[in-house]
């Protein structure tokens, strides 16, 4: 389910970028086409894609891991929906440090002569 909301996540801030680009900074749509196009490549698609995957995989294991262990009742149950969330979120922006360490490491290794941005 995560790799299809980031899809539909991709699309929709692609188009809102379109439109605000556009319509609200006069820039010309030829030039943000093009300019999008040269500097946007399939292996940026695919490194959110990758690491989507990662994000629901972790989503899922805390949250289960949560709700089995979690204390009886409803306050039990909050608890742990709650510690569930927060370790998520946690592990996602760690996760996403490392991933896009290695996946950066991996388009230059592929791509020597691709510019670096840092």
């Amino acid at each position: 389910l995560i790799p299809s909301l980031t899809i539909m996540a991709d699309f929709m801030g692609v188009a809102g970028a379109f439109f605000y680009a556009v319509y609200l900074l006069d820039i010309d749509m030829y030039h943000y086409l093009e300019n999008s196009r040269h500097f946007v490549g399939g292996f940026d698609l695919f490194v959110g894609l990758f690491k989507s995957l990662f994000f629901g995989a972790a989503i899922a294991l805390i949250a289960c891991y949560r709700g089995f262990n979690c204390e009886p009742g409803a306050e039990g149950v909050g608890k742990a929906a709650t510690a569930a969330f927060v370790h998520s979120f946690v592990v996602i922006l760690v996760l996403d440090l490392l991933l896009g360490i290695a996946l950066d490491g991996i388009y230059y290794t592929i791509w020597p002569e691709a510019p670096k941005l840092l």
